[in-house]
């Protein structure tokens, strides 16, 4: 446990909770940098879960979801849904058992996003809102919060960009204090994010907004060494600079997401940011540059079995 928690550290996971981190540091592996310690979850993974499993089995429950919470990020940044999504599962069940409605409300924020990743948006949207019940029972206004964004993001997904934009800026109104900071950024970016999509395109307000809580967003992770959440902010910001035609400012973007993402092996935002490359290109008619961005991009999604595969494949002109 200690050593999991230990590289869960290492590899910047967020909210990390459920060791205390001088009681994990007493007995843990100490990880020289990043790539070892996602090289251990990589070796032991299978051990991991086989862990998990026979704690559940035999009731103890702070450890199953301690496992999970350790993992959580890992899973995130290789992309293993199916196990994230059992890991999750066995978490939420652990925590219920335990009568730890803090602990099920986190577990439960987990699990909706798992749901999230996986496409499974009814499900994402149901755990949603059984936290959002659960912080406002226990009096956690930050809580409410992250169920408000996270809510936000599934209701973007299902065709209701104004409704994410109305829950995300409820959210950012019950932030407040230095100690929010790190989730107000996510807020900040998921409202960006919204801002830039077609349903906006014709009005003139949200695009400098989106551009304003982007740089507002990038500023604070930097602050709070959020490694992961700013690998995603100059691809959003090169995408603004896209709809502007404003190319070459886009393929500088698009070039420091790629590197940030290779420094976190995130495959993810590494082939976010090949598309966007290869989007930039395409509308710079360099075509050679483009089909070759596509290509890599379309590598890396397949890699982990993204659903936007099929969208790459389109720009290639494959079927």
């Amino acid at each position: 446990m200690a050593s999991g928690y230990a590289a869960a550290t290492t590899i910047g996971t967020p909210n990390l909770t459920g060791v205390a981190r001088a009681q994990a540091a007493e007995s843990a592996r100490v990880f020289e940098d990043y790539d070892d310690a996602l090289t251990w979850f990589d070796e032991e993974r299978h051990n991991l879960a086989a862990v998990q499993q026979a704690a559940a089995e035999v009731g103890l429950h702070q450890h199953v979801w301690q496992l999970a919470e350790a993992q959580k990020h890992f899973f995130v940044v290789r992309r293993h849904i199916d196990d994230f999504l059992a890991a999750q599962q066995l978490a939420l069940t652990a925590a219920r058992a335990d009568g730890d409605r803090e602990t099920e409300a986190l577990m439960l924020s987990s699990l909706g996003g798992v749901y999230w990743m996986a496409g499974r948006l009814d499900e994402s949207e149901d755990c949603c809102l059984q936290v959002r019940h659960l912080y406002r029972a226990l009096g956690d206004v930050e809580g409410e919060a992250t169920a408000l964004i996270a809510h936000g993001v599934v209701l973007n997904h299902r065709g209701h960009p104004e409704r994410c934009v109305d829950f995300t800026t409820q959210a950012l109104d019950l932030l407040d204090g230095p100690h929010t900071l790190q989730l107000r950024a996510k807020a900040l970016m998921n409202r960006a994010v919204v801002y830039k999509s077609d349903a906006y395109k014709s009005e003139p307000g949200p695009r400098p907004q989106g551009i304003a809580d982007l740089r507002e967003a990038l500023t604070i992770f930097r602050q709070v060494g959020d490694r992961h959440s700013e690998a995603f902010a100059p691809g959003n910001l090169a995408d603004f600079h896209l709809l502007d035609t404003d190319l070459d400012a886009a393929l500088d973007l698009y070039r420091e997401q790629q590197a940030l993402a290779r420094e976190l092996a995130d495959v993810y935002i590494e082939a976010e940011a090949l598309r966007g490359s290869g989007d930039a290109h395409a509308a710079a008619h360099r075509a050679a540059q483009a089909r070759q961005a596509w290509t890599e991009a379309l590598a890396l999604y397949e890699q982990i079995d993204h659903p936007k595969v099929t969208e790459t494949r389109k720009r290639l002109g494959e079927q």
